[in-house]
């Protein structure tokens, strides 16, 4: 039940990010797939590769051991499973509860935008009624989930962890044109040449600006930042009918 809230989305290309598109037959029909599409791909995935039988599904690692000279890992799960391997891989990073002062005092519910509790607030969010509710960022899943939140709650209090502008979404319908005349091998070339372009512009970055001391290198920095935060106010002002709403 991980990530089922309205509006979820994939908030890079989607034919970049999802994997093994070349061998599906298929491309995403949006620029930036959305919740369902991802997740019936990620269906499509275990069957084609019969993942059923060689995964641990809703599964946690609790604990890994490096074992002696074994130059092997004990890993224990939370189903009391016992498992030896010569590699581990933490293909998530690593995970930390993100812990607030005075919130062991709390009367109210609390919990990751991932991980909803749908029975308080209705599968669409529909369901806060006269509950008045906080949220805490300003990241794309905080954006995909404040209007829905905002229209049916009592009241919506969205708490800054930083300062942070969202731009506009590029998120775009994909051409069945298009993909119908890719190849086999076409997300593989993709990557390959967003890689090149990387690199490409990692190292004319660095020859630009090679001999910059501190100073000049972070006012560089800030005049990016002003030009592009411009841009997005002028855009707020366009497009808010209130003035105060615009200034916020």
């Amino acid at each position: 039940m991980w990530n089922r809230y309205p509006g979820v989305a994939c908030d890079v290309i989607a034919y970049n990010d999802l994997p093994l598109l070349g061998k599906m037959n298929g491309v995403p029909p949006w620029h930036d797939a959305q919740g369902p599409e991802t997740f019936a791909r990620c269906q499509t995935i275990v069957k084609q590769h019969d993942l059923d039988h060689l995964a641990a599904f809703q599964t946690t690692v609790t604990e890994t051991l490096s074992v002696g000279d074994t130059q092997r890992w004990n890993i224990t799960t939370d189903r009391g499973d016992t498992v030896r391997d010569k590699f581990v891989v933490c293909a998530n990073s690593t995970l930390a509860e993100q812990r607030i002062d005075g919130m062991e005092r709390s009367q109210g519910d609390s919990f990751r935008t991932s991980h909803g509790d749908h029975g308080l607030t209705g599968r669409n969010l529909e369901q806060p009624g006269d509950v008045r509710v906080g949220i805490i960022g300003t990241g794309e899943g905080t954006v995909q989930i404040i209007p829905p939140l905002g229209e049916h709650a009592e009241s919506l209090h969205d708490f800054h962890r930083t300062h942070l502008s969202i731009d506009v979404p590029d998120d775009r319908q994909i051409g069945h044109e298009w993909a119908a005349k890719l190849d086999n091998g076409w997300q593989s070339q993709h990557q390959a040449k967003i890689m090149s372009k990387i690199r490409e512009q990692a190292d004319r970055y660095g020859q630009l600006h090679h001999g910059l001391n501190r100073e000049q290198e972070v006012r560089r920095q800030e005049n990016n930042d002003l030009d592009q935060m411009r841009r997005i106010h002028k855009l707020i002002d366009n497009r808010a009918n209130d003035q105060t709403t615009a200034d916020a």
